[in-house]
């Protein structure tokens, strides 16, 4: 009697087991997502960084132009979004490239799941692209191309879902959606226009009666080109900058060197020079067309190491088995993908840009989303057969080892260095209006400080360290110029053209002629050592876990120092816990003496930090000098 009502409870129990698995399934690209954003959120940056991704943090807030081509779309999303109140900006804006890239990674596996009809397929592929090294690491800063990957797959879902049903009137509504898409993904970045050949020629191969529908392709252009009246942004905040003043000597707009425009702002407004701004990098496609597939063939060496760190060999096995069987399904759009992954590459070998992997993310996108089809080719087995669900589970615990393998490297969520460097540096003796001297990557977490922090926003950042154009201008004037990282060959003579007294972490450029004074107060305390004699500037007091201070001093060499020569302050607790040190250099690493001379004078610095989690009390300061040999200890 038992055993009858059991196989009755089952026999209720079915349909509502198979509506849940049902829906389950359905919503598998749903969980994927959910999963990718739990381990993007997880990783994510949570302040300021440095280059591209510091300028994306702080210049959408400011509704800026960026370099070229001003990225339209992407920056009135950022204004709306650095507005949500959540966590600072910095973290704010990170979070808006996880939300995208979560995006990404759903649309991927729900347009793989469409197009194999099992969800597994869409859950593998989505799962190998989100732990795609260089995916990832976009995911966790501010930047463009998780919106770009997610403009350009919902745009190739949407036309592939087009050539499935033509004839209706739904098929040319996701043709117009697909070419809305990518025309959004125009507002984002430029090298989208790369697809677009091919995905005409796709949409030409796989729908017929389009070759000879004219007003379909019209409805289309219009879709397409709808979106680029956004770029009106760049006239706008072109317009809005031109009452900034120029910078007397050099001769262009405070504008460039607060950050707020790219180096190409000239006031006032000229649409050629718009023209040139928007345009951009566009020039590259062309000339790779024009004749440079050799120079193109005979840099491919230079592109095969991205390609080595995203896809390893199980992944590449996977990917060429599971193309075999997306051809099988769906031939068209295979050789189609397969030709512009093949073109793409030979584009980032030709161009050779500094982001080649970000360039390179579509075509990763595509062998990654064939390698969800390797699934699809598993043998007809049943699910209850427990060799199909050993393969499966085999194959898709794939990306699970992937992420915990390159989970150390992704890891960002305890990067913080960057804005303890630039507070403690901008904590040294600085005069009101000072310049600071490098290149743009340099400054843009300065100007993150400064315009969304408040922090020292009289200084200015002069780019590139030109020596005619830039240095000798400003020092000539005779307004106060800091060296704040390496010249990497801009200006070689510039040891022998002034002097450059270390200054912290900076270096002061100053005529050959002229003594810097010492800023140390009248009462300060002097201490004399063998290798220095030293006059502390500004010793704090007292100390906040995680809050960023100095130690300050200045200094005589009595001897010839070594150029690794660096500074430590140990903090001994007196009533017995464990104690903590912070170390500085005494000049900067890219300080051109090597070694430092005897009578050379300058001001140190050390930063001082206390870790989280030091119990509050009483220390006792000890201020050591050590070297560093190289391949040795220290001594």
């Amino acid at each position: 009697m038992a055993h009858a009502q059991s196989r009755r409870g089952a026999v209720i129990l079915r349909p509502y087991l198979y509506v849940w698995k049902t829906r389950a399934t359905r919503m598998s690209p749903l969980f994927v997502a959910i999963a990718a954003f739990l381990l993007y959120l997880r990783t994510l940056a949570p302040d300021v960084f440095v280059s591209d991704f510091a300028e994306f943090q702080y210049l959408p807030a400011l509704l800026g132009l960026p370099h070229p081509n001003g990225f339209p779309l992407y920056m009135l999303m950022g204004w709306l979004w650095s507005h949500v109140p959540l966590g600072n900006v910095a973290w704010r804006m990170n979070l808006l490239s996880a939300l995208w890239g979560s995006i990404a990674v759903g649309v991927t596996a729900a347009f793989a799941h469409r197009l194999s009809g099992r969800a597994r397929a869409g859950i593998l592929a989505g799962s190998l692209f989100a732990v795609t090294p260089t995916f990832w690491g976009y995911s966790l800063l501010a930047e463009r191309y998780t919106l770009n990957t997610a403009l350009i797959v919902a745009a190739l879902w949407a036309t592939w879902e087009a050539t499935r049903c033509w004839g209706h009137a739904r098929g040319q509504r996701l043709l117009l959606l697909a070419s809305f898409s990518l025309g959004l993904g125009l507002t984002v970045h430029p090298s989208d226009a790369l697809l677009i050949p091919f995905w005409f020629a796709y949409a030409l191969w796989a729908i017929p009666p389009l070759r000879r529908d004219w007003r379909a392709w019209g409805r289309m252009a219009v879709a397409g080109a709808a979106p680029l009246v956004l770029f009106v942004y760049v006239p706008w905040r072109w317009a809005a900058f031109a009452d900034a003043p120029l910078l007397p000597g050099i001769g262009r707009s405070e504008a460039v060197y607060r950050g707020l425009v790219h180096v190409w702002y000239e006031p006032p407004l000229r649409w050629n020079l718009v023209w040139h701004y928007v345009a951009g990098l566009g020039g590259y496609a062309s000339g790779l067309l024009l004749g440079g597939w050799d120079d193109a063939l005979a840099r491919i060496g230079d592109v095969w190491p991205y390609w080595r760190a995203e896809i390893p060999w199980p992944v590449a096995l996977l990917a060429l088995w599971g193309g075999i069987r997306l051809a099988r399904r769906e031939h068209r759009l295979a050789v189609v993908l397969l030709a512009f992954g093949v073109y793409l590459t030979l584009m980032v070998a030709y161009i050779q840009q500094g982001k080649n992997d970000a360039y390179l993310l579509p075509a990763f996108w595509i062998v990654l989303f064939a390698g969800g089809f390797a699934l699809d080719g598993l043998p007809g087995w049943p699910e209850r057969v427990p060799l199909d669900r050993a393969w499966i589970t085999a194959l898709l615990s794939i990306p699970l080892a992937l992420a915990v393998i390159r989970y150390p490297d992704r890891d960002l969520s305890r990067r913080v260095d960057v804005r303890a460097w630039w507070e403690a540096t901008l904590q040294l003796p600085l005069e009101e209006g000072a310049a600071l001297l490098g290149h743009w990557s340099d400054f843009t977490p300065l100007w993150y400080l400064q315009h969304i922090d408040g922090r020292r926003p009289d200084l200015l950042a002069l780019f590139p360290p030109d020596m005619d154009n830039v240095i000798r201008p400003w020092v000539r004037r005779g307004r106060p110029l800091y060296q704040a990282a390496p010249t990497h060959g801009w200006a070689p003579d510039l040891p022998q053209t002034y002097a450059l007294v270390p200054w912290g972490r900076l270096s002061r450029i100053v005529p050959r002629d002229e003594h810097v004074p010492c800023p140390a107060p009248a009462n300060a305390r002097h201490i004399s050592s063998p290798p220095l004699d030293i006059t502390l500037v500004r010793v704090p007091v007292s100390l906040q876990p995680g809050e960023v201070s100095t130690l300050q001093f200045c200094w005589k060499a009595n001897r010839p120092l070594p150029h690794a020569t660096f500074v430590g302050v140990r903090f001994v607790p007196l009533e017995g816990e464990r104690g903590f040190e912070n170390n500085d250099r005494l000049v900067p690493a890219w300080y051109p003496l090597n070694p430092i001379p005897a009578g050379m004078e300058g001001l140190g610095m050390v930063a001082l930090q206390v870790p989280l989690g030091t119990r509050a009390g009483s220390y006792r300061a000890e201020l050591v000098f050590f070297t560093l040999p190289p391949g040795g200890s220290p001594s």
